[in-house]
């Protein structure tokens, strides 16, 4: 047998091997026609431990066993390992993208790494619907497509999908009524904050007044659970007379149980109480005790009060003045808590440790706080901002401060 003959009574079997690599490749790689087994699900993976898993999460699964085809589209996909992280994220410049992976590998990091239970949402298609969804998907996956820059409000995980059901569902999607009252961003942000204070503090002092202002119902589907709510009482047009419910069922994957997590005993609030308390008691001393040495321990304590205090606010007021006109998160624009957590006041910390001239001018300092801490109460009236419980401490923890510190040097200081 010659050479060329030998491979040529091969061919069949080349040609058959060949096939099946295309074909593996083509299904993996790119858009094809589903098959009528096929389905499309909303998966929702419930909150987590860090920071970014606080509000939850969701992607598209799009199964067809006749293809042996079941991967998740994943909206919320980051580089953590990106140098420039943090800045991008405070600038707001921070670039999401779509991500592809097999469904058992997003089952594994959610239930095992992570130990986060999943929900799927079953949704009642038709094989043309799936159709449009999935190459909808494949078309934003593409290089040139697939980065998005994130907006924790307006450009997220949960957003993408909502927008993705519009566009390929058109009129065929009718949204439920939402089941809660009407909220605003904070308020829906602050629900899953419950044992996290500190980080709610943060927010607190962060957002501008737009997060205050009550959403609609397309606006409040930027978190997943609220967009699985919202889906749950939709309804999905099958003929000019004829709806049927958007989601047939939904089935849990339930994570391993994990400890509870619990409530800690120092919060912003407790803890802002308290300084204001010693504060108090420390300012008050000198009515009530004439001993010398007492006194100096005092005025080293209060000396290491009001340079905290001025160093935190200080610190606090840059964050806010980039965030508001320097970074493009617009939900830190027009934020009243500067008119506290002024940046100045990391200089005025400073002047403590200064000569007899510096304190001359904190003095002066402190009386300019003082009007500009009523000038943000007072503009609170035309702007309603929200006012984070430990403000009001915070703010008589200020003022107490600043009123005798602005005091020619005596008894209070």
């Amino acid at each position: 047998m010659s050479y060329y003959s030998m491979h040529l009574r091969n061919l069949p079997s080349l040609l058959l091997v060949f096939l099946l690599l295309a074909t593996g490749s083509f299904l993996n790689g790119h858009p094809f026609l589903l098959s009528d087994h096929a389905r499309v699900s909303h998966l929702i993976i419930l909150p987590g431990q860090e920071l970014y898993s606080l509000w939850g999460h969701c992607a598209l699964r799009v199964q067809d066993p006749e293809r042996s085809y079941d991967q998740v589209y994943n909206y919320g996909t980051f580089n953590f390992s990106d140098p420039h992280f943090l800045g991008k994220f405070l600038a707001g410049t921070l670039n999401y993208f779509l991500s592809r992976e097999r469904f058992g590998q997003t089952l594994w990091f959610y239930l095992q790494d992570e130990k986060r239970t999943i929900l799927e949402q079953q949704l009642n298609l038709t094989h043309g619907q799936m159709q449009d969804i999935f190459d909808f998907l494949n078309e934003n996956l593409q290089p040139e497509n697939r980065y998005y820059r994130y907006d924790f409000l307006f450009d997220n995980c949960a957003t993408r999908i909502r927008d993705l059901l519009e566009v390929t569902l058109q009129d065929a999607l009718q949204y439920g009524p939402p089941t809660v009252k009407k909220e605003t961003f904070r308020e829906q942000i602050s629900r899953y904050l419950d044992r996290r204070p500190g980080l709610d503090f943060s927010f607190a002092l962060l957002l501008g007044p737009r997060v205050d202002r009550p959403v609609g119902l397309r606006e409040k589907m930027f978190l997943p659970l609220d967009l699985m709510a919202v889906l749950d009482r939709s309804r999905i047009r099958k003929s000019p007379e004829i709806t049927a419910p958007l989601v047939t069922g939904t089935r849990e994957n339930p994570a391993p149980q994990r400890p509870p997590d619990h409530r800690p005993f120092w919060n912003p609030l407790r803890l802002a109480w308290g300084l204001l308390l010693l504060a108090l008691a420390l300012t008050l001393f000198p009515l009530l005790v004439r001993r010398r040495g007492l006194l100096k321990i005092r005025r080293i304590l209060l000396k290491t009060l009001d340079f905290l205090l001025f160093l935190f606010l200080g610190l606090v007021g840059i964050l806010i003045l980039y965030l508001w006109f320097f970074s493009r998160h617009t939900v830190a624009d027009h934020n009243l808590n500067l008119a506290f957590a002024f940046p100045l006041h990391l200089a005025a910390a400073f002047l403590l440790l200064g000569n007899q001239k510096a304190r001359t001018l904190l003095r002066r300092y402190c009386l300019a706080s003082i009007g500009l801490v009523v000038t943000g109460l007072v503009l609170r009236l035309w702007i309603p901002q929200f006012v984070h419980p430990a403000f009001a401490p915070l703010l008589m923890l200020l003022v107490l401060r600043c009123g005798a510190r602005s005091l020619k040097p005596g008894r209070f200081f």
